[in-house]
Parts: C-alpha cells; structure tokens; sequence
C-alpha cells in the first residue's frame, strides 16, 4: 500500500509527500509518482519536506534521486525539518518501463 499527496503548487513547484508500506516501490509507480508534477502538470521541481528523525525516509529520497537543498533550523520539535529537492531535468523515472 502506498499513498502520494501534492501541495502547495506555485506553476513552477510542488511539495510531495510520499509514504508506502511493504513492497511498494516498483518502477509503474515511481513512474506515476513523477509523470503527473512533472508531464501532466509540467512543473520543473518537486520537495520534500522530511522531519529530523525520519532517516529512513531521508535514505528513500535520496535513492529516488531527491538532493539535500537545506535545513530550517528549529521547524520542528525534534530539530531541524531537512528540505530535499528534485528538478525534471534530474528525474530519471520518467520514462516508463515495465
């Protein structure tokens, strides 16, 4: 099971959250993730926003090929909220292989 919310869209940018559970991660999806920000809306960039203790979340992004852009510092309860980012030209789950 696996779930992708969007927010926050300017016509340039977008905020993505992304969460799954089991073995969801396969390429259809990942390719349904970043079509629809980047094709159908024709976005050129997607972030993340992860909180401070989730490095299991922050490790999947940057697999995704999200990049560390920054930290606000004191966001967060426990600490610092970490802001990752991915341009289309840096998406290489664009095209579709199934």
């Amino acid at each position: 099971m696996a779930g992708v919310l969007y927010e926050e869209t300017n016509g340039v940018s977008i905020v993505c959250h992304i969460a799954g559970e089991g073995r969801w991660a396969n390429r259809h999806f990942l390719w349904v993730i970043f079509n629809y920000p980047f094709v159908q809306l024709g976005l050129n960039r997607i972030t993340t926003i992860i909180e401070p203790q989730n490095v299991k979340s922050q490790e999947f992004v940057k697999k995704l090929g999200f990049e560390f852009e920054t930290a606000l510092e004191g966001s967060h309860p426990l600490g610092d909220l970490q802001i990752y980012r991915m341009f289309k030209r840096d998406c290489r789950w664009l095209e579709e292989k199934k």
